[in-house]
């Protein structure tokens, strides 16, 4: 049950009570019966409610000061992109179909742009390097053999929303580069581009994201840097490639160039080459 203590009065202040009777007179109650009301003038009037009022307003917050209050947090900077990871890893190196590639590929985690560079490295210490699963000089299978294993392994970083694949239309052409790297320069370059798009020395808004491919062969490691873009643009190619290069620090016995590879074009070369080779299998 709930009472209002309204409905209990105090015995002590219960007219009934015999202690009323012998109640003697509070010494506060007749200090204030004793003590007269000031007179004052007009000017002190005025002069005591200028003092009340400000006062009054500097301590009950106005209108817009309460809605303000009860505005949300801010939300994060408009320019953050978020990027995710995809890890594509297949039994089979060459002659994959589409089901087997589209198989291989899993998303793994998604990473953020941060506003500030030290926020943005706690992320990238968790991008994987490609020389932990890469075929490397020194990789050697379950014979002992020096030779590239038989799963082709890469990495793909791209902005949220768009998939690692030639098939989604955001995806025009990349820039890309093939060339035999070191595992310490594999990684640091590839470090070092994922650090060019999400801190925005590569614009990001032509880019769709980066990948790391293992393309050795036989005994011969060799890695593929790819920038994959959203245009066809020669301007915006040149610019973005300026850009890219800026950011990989080439070591002088390992140096590249990006060229660029439109998509529709390759597609379409590549099946005028099926057609030729099934045409000449069926005259055979």
């Amino acid at each position: 049950f709930f009472f209002s203590w309204s409905h209990f009065p105090d015995p002590c202040f219960n007219s009934s009570s015999p202690r009323d009777t012998h109640k003697q007179p509070s010494p506060i109650a007749s200090t204030r019966t004793s003590v007269s009301t000031p007179v004052l003038t007009n000017k002190e009037r005025i002069m005591t409610a200028a003092v009340s009022s400000s006062v009054v307003s500097s301590s009950v917050p106005t209108p817009s000061e309460e809605k303000k209050e009860a505005l949300p947090a801010p939300s994060p900077a408009d320019d953050t992109v978020e990027w995710v990871l995809w890890k594509h890893i297949c039994n089979k190196r060459f002659n994959q179909t589409e089901d087997e590639w589209k198989g291989g590929l899993k998303e793994v985690s998604h990473f953020f742009a941060h506003p500030t560079e030290e926020a943005f490295h706690m992320d990238l210490h968790h991008l994987p390097l490609p020389s932990k699963s890469f075929f490397l000089k020194t990789t050697r299978n379950s014979l002992g053999d020096h030779r590239a294993l038989a799963k082709h392994t890469e990495y793909s970083l791209f902005q949220k929303g768009v998939r690692p694949e030639w098939e989604d239309p955001q995806c025009v052409g990349e820039l890309f580069a093939n060339h035999f790297l070191p595992p310490e320069l594999l990684d640091r370059y590839w470090q070092e581009l994922a650090h060019g798009v999400m801190e925005g020395l590569i614009d990001h808004r032509h880019v769709c994201g980066i990948r790391v491919v293992d393309k050795s062969k036989g005994k011969h490691p060799i890695y593929k840097l790819e920038v994959w873009l959203n245009t066809n643009n020669p301007e915006i190619i040149g610019k973005v490639r300026k850009q890219a290069m800026a950011c990989i620090q080439q070591d002088e016995h390992y140096r590249f160039n990006f060229h660029f590879r439109d998509f529709a074009t390759a597609a379409a070369a590549a099946a005028s080459h099926s057609h030729e080779s099934s045409s000449a299998t069926s005259s055979n």
